[in-house]
């Protein structure tokens, strides 16, 4: 039995989570025992209790931003430990970096979902972003094993050394397209026209999503039948409420996800940077027309499939409003290129590779 230690901040609902829990979920169970040691106090919307169920063993520091400062290696030394791990897996900055600082002696594996200096430019400035995302790297260079979700971040990242393209994937039990009875049922359940052009965006509300631009584009759309769903919460919510017309409603974070993507017929995503796009991913299993930025992992998820996408520059909101007004399309969902066995699969012989080196 392989024992696997997941460290990660918390267990947030998230789209990174989400990845963690399917790989938890079906991971071979009797080859590997999956551990995960959260750094921080939960929040409200913790996927705990849901990883519990899935019989994974899980630990926290509940460590404060001052105790993290402070003593966290110690405590994070110690904890491991006692844990007792084969490898080390982290997927997020504060993972990779305190691994990286304290845990050299373990062998890890670290996985970067995205453009860093990117990412952590918008939230934290261009200096400290900078600085962040060096830290980060220079764990991932260190790590036993370097896995990225897309071919777009193997092609930047190509400098640090050997890596494995491990795309994330969904379960197709959850994320599939449905007959016109169930998309019938949803509406209705949702209070929802079944003659409405529905569109949903997800995810965080943050300038990266660039969310403030598609309620303007929608808005802008002036199309009386449509509405626009939007999952998810964030600092630019306010905004995002500000500018918005009655057809937009605001459903906050919700856990059952999968049921407006069924419901909907667009998916709208404009980020400005994305190492994969996993709502992208999800929406275009249900089989949504996805209306994208034109990123380059945008483009490699419809890369078979490219009559279910429409593209768009980023942050250009008269292309998208175009988009928008135009008249839909049927498409099928994605084929099995990005299947969850494929990923869990890929995430196994690494495991296994490095216990064997």
């Amino acid at each position: 039995m392989i024992k696997v230690l997941i460290i990660n901040s918390t267990l947030e609902r998230s789209g990174l989570s989400n990845v963690i829990y399917y790989l938890a979920k079906f991971i071979n169970k009797d080859l590997f025992e999956i551990h995960i040691l959260t750094l921080s106090p939960e929040p409200k919307n913790s996927m705990w209790t849901e990883f519990a169920a899935l019989g994974v063993v899980l630990h926290t520091l509940r460590a404060t931003r001052l105790q993290s400062l402070l003593h966290i290696g110690a405590k994070l030394k110690q904890e491991v430990k006692r844990i007792g791990p084969d490898m080390i897996h982290t997927h997020s900055f504060r993972g990779s970096f305190l691994a990286g600082k304290f845990l050299s002696n373990y062998k890890r594996v670290v996985t970067v979902h995205g453009d860093l200096h990117n990412n952590h430019s918008v939230i934290y400035g261009k200096f400290l972003g900078t600085y962040f995302a060096n830290r980060e790297l220079s764990s991932f260079k260190r790590a036993n094993a370097r896995t990225v979700v897309s071919y777009y971040l193997k092609d930047m990242y190509h400098h640090l050394g050997e890596m494995n393209v491990i795309p994330n994937a969904v379960p197709t039990d959850l994320f599939y397209k449905a007959k016109s009875s169930e998309v019938i049922l949803l509406r209705e359940q949702m209070g929802i026209s079944v003659h409405a052009r529905v569109f949903v965006i997800a995810g965080d509300l943050i300038p990266r999503k660039d969310p403030v631009m598609v309620i303007r584009a929608f808005v802008n759309a002036k199309l009386p039948d449509a509405l626009l769903i939007v999952l998810g919460k964030g600092p630019l919510l306010d905004e995002c409420k500000q500018i918005a017309n009655p057809q937009v409603r605001f459903l906050g974070q919700v856990s059952n996800v999968a049921e407006y993507y069924k419901m909907a017929d667009f998916l709208i995503s404009a980020s400005v940077s994305e190492g994969q796009g996993l709502s992208v991913l999800e929406a275009a299993m249900c089989g949504l027309t996805c209306l994208v930025s034109n990123l380059p992992p945008h483009q490699e998820i419809f890369f078979n499939s490219s009559h279910q996408a429409r593209f768009f520059s980023p942050r250009n909101e008269f292309e998208l409003s175009k988009l928008i007004r135009e008249e839909p399309v049927v498409n099928n969902k994605l084929g099995a290129y990005f299947s969850i066995t494929d990923m869990v699969n890929q995430y196994q012989n690494c495991y296994s590779s490095l216990v064997t080196e």
